[in-house]
């Protein structure tokens, strides 16, 4: 088996001089879960095992559906859940999902890439990696997520963002809380949702100069709002149809995923993580309660790129980050390529609230079992927390969402 130091080179030959980049940020808090001691901390490990054990990452008919409760008990417990609530939360969550299906066969050493993308063989993912696990890393779930990670032709690091960014998620919640269960559960999803993004990031044709370029992701995003030429791509939204999209116009996309230049990749991160979450929360008509969950997802996704940076090798960094660049642009273009406002709302608004508000609105009201408001809300947090918010606009946008969050406009 190729080990981690035979890969990292690829990189560089496959997205350029930017691959060696390093995205240097203030380390995520993290947490050992075999070893928290706290009743909360306990029965997190339990309920991830629990998950983990009953209930199938995707489920559906087509296997449509993705099952975010570890996702939902990590930020839950984050945002300060007791065990009560966390035993709650599971309760309800779990009425929902679906039971781990057999795969159509087996997998070995020598054809598991072959099953990229077919969601059928979630099952065979979990079962290979877990038998790695134990007779190949001796339970060393760090060592078992460097070889998987970046063996092969097509290394899985490129897959993490798949069709939606779910691996993305998993993959920083099991190396915040110190998972094997869900470094598993991430090697599978992002076999099993090997997506069309993939391929972006893997081909060094792909990445040209563009004529456009920008430092500054605002920037691009207001030409792509006024560029006429996506006028009729679309005439509602179409959340479902980002491989469609990128199918038949991807020079389109290509000009605009090309024309983010990558200087100073720390402050270009920043800008993201804060215009992402304005994003979410200027497009959404006040009043009516309702936000966009699409626009929502991409919070959590971007917020999951700043915790893996923490323990990726620097080669991977900015590969992670243009992949999730290009999941953005697709979901814009997809939602009908809104004007984001920055200035959206006074501080005022605030009235004194702060983010023992937004946490206690996390775990405590009525929505607390929506997995997307809940992770949403942590990474609008984390997001505060890694940066600082001088201006208190992300504790202004996350006191909006918490507040008027009633459900979801798509």
């Amino acid at each position: 088996m190729s080990g981690l130091l035979g890969y990292v080179p690829i990189v560089g030959r496959l997205i350029g001089t930017q691959a060696a980049q390093r995205i240097d940020l203030p380390p995520a808090k993290v947490y050992d879960i075999e070893t928290l001691e706290d009743h909360s901390g306990r029965s997190l490990k339990h309920l991830i095992r629990a998950n983990h054990s009953n209930y199938a990452l995707l489920y559906g008919n087509a296997f449509e559906h993705e099952n975010n409760l570890s996702a939902l008990l990590v930020s839950a417990y984050m945002m300060g859940a007791n065990n009560v609530q966390l035993h709650a939360l599971y309760d309800e969550f779990a009425k929902v999902l679906g039971t781990w299906e057999a795969a159509p066969s087996e997998m070995i050493d020598d054809d598991w890439q072959d099953f990229y993308g077919d969601r059928r063989y979630q099952r065979a993912y979990v079962d290979f990696f877990e038998d790695a696990l134990v007779m190949k890393f001796n339970y060393d779930w760090r060592r078992l997520l460097s070889v998987y990670l970046f063996e092969g032709p097509k290394p899985l690091v490129y897959g993490l963002v798949g069709c939606s960014g779910n691996p993305l998620i998993q993959l920083a919640c099991a190396y915040q809380v110190g998972s094997k269960e869900l470094a598993a559960e991430a090697l599978a999803l992002a076999g099993s949702q090997y997506g069309f993004i993939s391929k972006y990031v893997s081909n060094e044709s792909y990445a040209k100069s563009s004529a456009n370029s920008s430092d500054s992701i605002a920037e691009i995003l207001r030409r792509l709002n006024q560029d006429e030429r996506f006028n009729h791509i679309f005439t509602a939204a179409a959340p479902n149809k980002m491989a469609w999209l990128l199918k038949n116009h991807e020079d389109l996309m290509l000009e605009y995923w090309n024309a983010w230049t990558l200087t100073e990749p720390a402050k270009q991160f920043r800008e993201s993580q804060e215009l992402v979450v304005a994003l979410l929360v200027a497009t959404a008509k006040r009043g009516t309660r309702t936000f966009c969950k699409e626009f929502a997802h991409l919070v959590a996704t971007n917020n999951a790129v700043r915790v893996l940076v923490q323990f990726l090798p620097k080669e991977y960094h900015v590969c992670l980050l243009r992949a999730w660049w290009m999941l953005a642009l697709s979901v814009y273009v997809t939602m009908l390529r809104p004007e984001i406002i920055e200035d959206y709302a006074e501080p005022a608004e605030l009235k004194g609230r702060d983010w023992a508000f937004v946490e206690n609105m996390a775990v405590e009201s009525a929505l607390c079992t929506d997995a997307a408001f809940v992770t949403t809300l942590r990474a609008v947090r984390d997001i505060a927390q890694t940066w600082g918010d001088a201006g208190e606009r992300l504790l202004l946008a996350a006191v909006i969402f918490a507040e008027e969050f009633s459900g979801w406009s798509n």
